[in-house]
């Protein structure tokens, strides 16, 4: 909900729909018709699209971990759940007496209580972003579901050679006797030799250092991060070389991505929207 206070200013939805909350303006369609009514300047409700049984069961999985959970209904891009943990109290931070003292203490905290981290907070996805490489490598043609490598099934025990380096997967005592196709590798979570594009195998025809939705701010109600495949300097669609395209595709390397990034990724997938 973020704050308005006369000394901090307005954060979060209190700073988005300012002119809204304090009369200055309308919603949708609302301002055509300002001169009709009684009082033209009449502050207006913003509503959420907030599932609050959702968002407190959210917020009560966190407790007091470090993180943040997202959740979208795919079908409309309502969000139902965006949980930031820790938070604050911002009852306290406008406080005209004591809301100084408790800013300082906010600020000068480790656990960084005044990030959001469901839009801002950058981390290294791991695994979950292969689902990002699965969308370069469908979308582009350069794999298909039945697409299999005739070297993983050893791969599994010697790792991955990728320029000089070698990628190991965790260790697993299924599905080890023979080359796995799309689906199966999804399926145990491969890294080493799998049919997601990595390294000098297909990358999906360089979409997987321009996947789309990465490098710009989400157009969003509140303030956000851009999430990034890579630093962009690189000659290989912004990677480096190949060793850093291949750790890419598992969601390592220099891969940092928002919550909300990723949430908005389980939605194009829920919404087979591929392309």
């Amino acid at each position: 909900m973020g704050y308005r206070s006369d000394i901090f200013g307005t954060a979060g939805l209190e700073n988005t729909y300012d002119a809204e909350l304090t009369g200055l303006a309308g919603l949708g369609g609302s301002d055509l018709l300002r001169k009709f009514r009684d009082q033209a300047y009449n502050p207006v409700d913003v509503h959420t699209s907030l599932d609050i049984a959702l968002q407190q069961a959210a917020a009560d999985l966190l407790g007091d971990q470090r993180g943040a959970v997202v959740a979208i209904e795919p079908s409309t891009g309502r969000i139902l759940a965006i949980v930031s943990s820790p938070t604050y109290d911002p009852n306290k931070l406008v406080d005209p007496n004591s809301g100084r003292r408790y800013v300082a203490s906010l600020q000068a905290s480790d656990a960084s209580p005044l990030l959001d981290r469901a839009t801002q907070g950058l981390y290294v996805p791991g695994s979950v972003y292969k689902i990002v490489t699965s969308i370069a490598g469908l979308a582009s043609g350069a794999i298909t579901a039945a697409t299999t490598y005739a070297d993983q099934p050893g791969e599994v025990q010697t790792g991955f050679l990728v320029d000089g380096f070698r990628i190991h997967d965790f260790p697993r005592k299924v599905q080890t006797d023979h080359a796995l196709d799309y689906s199966e590798a999804l399926e145990v979570s491969t890294t080493s030799g799998s049919p997601t594009p990595a390294g000098d195998r297909p990358a999906g025809d360089g979409r997987l250092g321009r996947p789309p939705g990465f490098g710009a701010r989400i157009p969003f109600d509140l303030p956000t991060s851009p999430s990034q495949v890579n630093d962009g300097t690189g000659p290989l669609a912004g990677f480096r070389d190949q060793v850093e395209l291949a750790n890419a595709a598992y969601g390592q390397a220099d891969v940092l991505v928002t919550p909300l990034q990723m949430a908005l990724v389980a939605s194009t997938i829920a919404n087979n929207c591929l392309e």
